[in-house]
């Protein structure tokens, strides 16, 4: 399930959201590590595929909010449910401190 998409300067479209099993944007299959996990996904300005990222480890994760500033970085937040969630979007680990956690991370290019 999609919730958010952003357009960088460059006209790429990112996409943010969370899936079960397995989703396949264009790139292969992205595989959930358990219950739900959230994704990346983005896009050339006439729809082809660049790339897909998939976060979070056995515990539900939702990626809710996207966004790409005047460099072309991007940004993500969501929330992590449970206290035993984790996530890492590239810079180490972010633990939850207890249940229905949220998080806010720029991604490394």
């Amino acid at each position: 399930m999609a919730h958010d998409v952003a357009i960088d300067p460059a006209g790429a479209i990112h996409v943010v959201g969370r899936f079960g099993g397995s989703l396949d944007l264009g790139g292969g299959a992205l595989v959930s590590a358990g219950m739900e996990d959230g994704f990346l996904a983005s896009f050339e300005g006439a729809g082809q595929h660049l790339a897909s990222r998939r976060f979070g480890d056995a515990c539900p994760h939702f990626m809710r909010d996207v966004a790409t500033d005047a460099s072309g970085n991007v940004a993500v937040a969501g929330k992590l449910e449970v206290s035993s969630a984790s996530i890492d979007l590239g810079n180490g680990p972010l633990v939850s401190a207890g249940e229905l956690d949220g998080f806010v991370g720029k991604l490394p290019p």
